[in-house]
């Protein structure tokens, strides 16, 4: 690597974030695992990482999202890179949002090894060169390369043993202790973004768009990170004109890359890491890639319930229809929240880019689609309940009405006999039985039966309409 980029890397976080469903929804639970968080001697609330995105107002009510830093974070022996090798520590912070969703960052806080013993004990990561492009493309996709023919193992120190893990085994060690303290998230599906923070001081000597003509190799990998860490067979100006669509340039030497699920800044800063964690920008990045990972959640979800309509029994609408309705509450409280916590950002810029991220990854677009499917769903199960319940009503109707056929030929039955027996009378008594009587007295209970059937069939009718 030639000199600009070792200047480009000399300090650098590298941030995998994963999102997924918790299932809960609503004030109670989150105040719940909350609470249990910050009652814990593992965790801590992590209000100052974004004390310079959110107003004191938003973050001492804490009603939307909260942030935790596990205290000790994850002891790391040794990772072994393509050119390099880390230890130390790495930096753990979990967002629990009000609306059922949680953010598990790992933070990768590398910096170099010589002459920074105080930095080494606020929970960073040493290496004795710099990183270079490859480094961190192998460390973000953890998947063989030609340079580096195994998987990235992360060798750690937990419970008193050495243990060797990938990405995803750290992951599942994390939610499994999430779990102890009432948070059980749902694996799938699961959403994954990637912030790269290059910072260095000595980067001031350079111009923004020097850097990118320099060091657009770099940044290409970095952005991109293609799977085997190779430039594409493109010229410069067409690598150039690629970085250039996805950049925003805050100042003349400050500037960042940002596509739908990844974040590449360039800053020549002078300080820690830690507070680099407060940058606003990495609190917007996550705020819109929540916003891009709910909508893709409740897109799938939607799609479920509409496959599910094909082949759904009449039994099961209500069941979908109660689903759909829980489904668009869930939306609806993520959507308020997501939206008051864009109404409290501190700064105008802040609010242009969730803005323009938005515009650029139609994420408005989306919301419109999924709100009308979310319709269409609810609409067909309306439709269905409303045929069963019509179907319902119809053979409640035929059973009424057969009823009260019954029992108006048993009352009819009844006055027959009762004649009968009159008429046996007359002949015990040895009379002569009056049968204008016994004829007039059968049509006029006849009638009268007939009648009562026909006023209570329509009777019933009426009302059922």
């Amino acid at each position: 690597m030639d000199l600009s980029s070792e200047l480009l890397l000399n300090g650098v976080i590298i941030i995998k974030q994963f999102y997924f469903s918790a299932g809960f929804i609503g004030d109670q639970p989150f105040k719940s695992i909350c609470d249990k968080l910050e009652k814990s001697n593992k965790f801590r609330d992590a209000k100052q990482t974004y004390r310079m995105v959110f107003s004191e107002h938003f973050r001492s009510k804490g009603e939307t999202f909260k942030t935790f830093e596990m205290k000790e974070g994850i002891s790391v022996l040794n990772l072994r890179l393509v050119n390099t090798e880390l230890s130390g520590h790495l930096r753990i912070l979990i967002t629990i949002c009000r609306a059922g969703f949680v953010v598990l960052s790992i933070v990768h806080s590398i910096i170099p090894e010589k002459g920074l013993e105080e930095e080494r004990r606020l929970r960073n990561l040493t290496s004795v060169v710099p990183l270079t492009s490859i480094d961190i493309g192998y460390l973000l996709e953890e998947e063989k390369v030609p340079a580096c023919p195994f998987p990235l193992e992360y060798k750690v120190w937990l419970h008193k043993d050495t243990l060797e893990m990938s990405s995803s085994d750290l992951v599942e060690y994390l939610l499994r202790n999430l779990k102890n303290y009432g948070l059980t998230v749902n694996r799938k599906p699961r959403g994954i973004a990637r912030i790269i923070y290059c910072w260095d001081f000595n980067l001031s000597d350079k111009m923004l768009h020097e850097l990118l003509e320099e060091n657009y190799e770099d940044l290409f990998i970095m952005f991109t990170t293609p799977k085997d860490l190779r430039l594409p067979q493109r010229s410069k100006e067409s690598i150039l004109k690629n970085l250039r669509s996805y950049l925003y340039s805050s100042s003349q030497r400050r500037g960042f890359f940002l596509s739908s699920f990844s974040l590449l800044a360039i800053s020549p800063r002078k300080g820690s890491p830690y507070r680099i964690l407060c940058s606003p920008l990495l609190w917007i990045f996550q705020l819109v890639s929540l916003q891009d990972y709910l909508l893709k959640f409740f897109s799938a979800e939607a799609r479920k319930m509409a496959s599910k309509l094909s082949s759904a029994t009449p039994d099961e609408y209500s069941d979908l229809l109660e689903k759909i309705v829980k489904l668009r509450e869930g939306l609806s409280l993520a959507l308020e929240d997501l939206y008051w916590i864009e109404n409290d950002l501190f700064r105008h810029q802040s609010a242009s880019i969730v803005t323009e991220y938005k515009k650029n990854f139609r994420l408005e677009d989306t919301l419109n689609i999924l709100q009308k499917r979310f319709d269409w769903i609810e609409d067909r199960c309306i439709k269905a309940l409303t045929a069963l319940e019509h179907r319902f009503l119809k053979k409640r109707e035929e059973s009424i009405t057969n009823l009260t056929l019954i029992f108006a030929s048993f009352g009819l039955g009844e006055i027959l006999s009762t004649f009968i027996v009159w008429y046996f009378g007359y002949i015990l008594m040895n009379e002569p039985a009056p049968t204008s009587y016994l004829i007039s007295g059968l049509v006029v209970t006849l009638l009268v039966v007939s009648g009562i059937f026909m006023i209570a069939r329509w009777y019933i009718r009426k009302s059922l309409r």
